[in-house]
């Protein structure tokens, strides 16, 4: 491969599932019932749709960490190899520090997914989508992703210069049908 073939990067932003509301601080809320099947049937959709990641960024949120355990089981024959860095920064990350994130990942990593929350998740979804992006798609991120809800991109280039409209949004991956 020459220097100027760059193989194509798929990064996949992945908001948690639906939260109970009752916990004493906002970072230890666990998922309903609900959003633990949710999680399980985005987990199905995101493997189904070609998603395949060899890094998952996932916030400490109790209800992200749930999300990512719940997902992973779409994944068995490759769980053990997945790399799983859970960051307190995406917690209460903004558009600015995720894209610092993103654009430090190593150049060996092709396919990253990354489990956070809102309003982050959808800015930075929309900050990514390029003129190539599914319209459709790219006009829901505008206003915000629900739970269990994941924006599929496809990137071409070094991730250092992954910023504004310079991925494709490829689809939204939703738990519903």
């Amino acid at each position: 491969m020459s220097d100027i073939e760059v193989p194509t990067k798929r990064l996949t932003l992945l908001r948690h599932a639906q939260a109970d509301q009752n916990a004493l601080h906002d970072v230890d809320r666990t998922l309903t019932l609900a959003g633990r099947g949710d999680a399980r049937v985005i987990g199905e959709r995101l493997h189904e749709a070609g998603v395949a990641p060899q890094l998952v960024l996932c916030s400490t949120a109790t209800r992200a960490r749930q999300t990512w355990q719940l997902v992973a089981n779409a994944y068995p024959q490759s769980a053990e190899t997945i790399e799983v860095k859970y960051l307190e920064l995406l917690y209460g990350a903004d558009l600015e520090e995720m894209l610092e994130l993103l654009q430090g990942l190593g150049e060996e990593t092709t396919d990253v997914l990354v489990v956070g929350h809102e309003p982050v998740s959808s800015a930075v979804a929309h900050h990514l989508a390029g003129p190539s992006s599914q319209e459709a798609a790219a006009l829901r991120v505008r206003t915000g992703l629900s739970t269990a809800t994941a924006a599929l991109f496809s990137y071409r280039g070094p991730w250092q210069r992954l910023d504004r409209h310079s991925a494709v949004l490829t689809a939204l991956a939703t738990c519903r049908s």
